[in-house]
């Protein structure tokens, strides 16, 4: 007998080794089979992988997914079902807004969306505002935004697209929150220039 335990285990087919399905179960040789002799029946009938004009999506496009960046409701149900928060640097700033007395609500939750975008935080009675640029995401340096996302990205037409919908738009880098008089300037500035 060898000193280490061979494992006996047998999955259904390679697919599942793969992702590990019935990881821990037993299947019956019948078991087995009956997966085996199913998938073998969908490959024949064109069900698994088709490809080309076998493929019954072949020269369509998902109705569903054309445009999902520009639907309101879409986006908005997307952001609210990450329950997304104010990050520390949002937080930060959201401190610095109140102590400042600044009329801006943080929207960044997808409270608002505008043009399929969700801005920061909004001063909708002014028609104002505040994006909060992050170093990582939003560099130019950032070898993860794709040339095609570039819009998204880009500080400069970010607030074109806003501008577009009647709203002026700040933008605040992340390292700028060091220097916390200089963001109450910024931002007092920025609300006596555009009113």
């Amino acid at each position: 007998m060898p000193p280490y335990k061979i494992n006996t285990f047998r999955y259904c087919s390679r697919k599942c080794r793969a992702i590990g399905m019935f990881k821990g179960k037993r299947l019956t040789a019948d078991h087995r089979k009956k997966i085996s002799d199913g998938e073998k029946k969908a490959y024949r009938e064109g069900r698994k992988n088709a490809t080309g004009e076998h493929n019954s999506m072949f020269g369509r496009k998902r109705p569903d997914v054309i445009g999902w960046h520009k639907n309101v409701e879409f986006v908005k149900k997307r952001l609210q079902a990450c329950q997304r928060k104010p990050n520390k640097s949002e937080q930060k700033l959201i401190s610095i807004m109140l102590a400042g007395n600044f009329p801006f609500k943080y929207v960044g939750n997808g409270e608002r969306i505008i043009a399929g975008k969700c801005p920061d935080f909004l001063d909708e009675e002014g028609k104002h505002i505040i994006e909060l640029f992050g170093e990582f995401w939003h560099s130019p340096d950032n070898k993860l935004v794709t040339s095609n996302s570039e819009d998204y990205y880009s500080p400069d037409k970010r607030a074109e697209l806003f501008l577009q919908y009647g709203y002026s738009t700040l933008i605040i880098w992340e390292k700028e929150l060091r220097n916390t008089e200089n963001v109450v300037r910024r931002i007092a500035e920025f609300l006596d220039n555009n009113r």
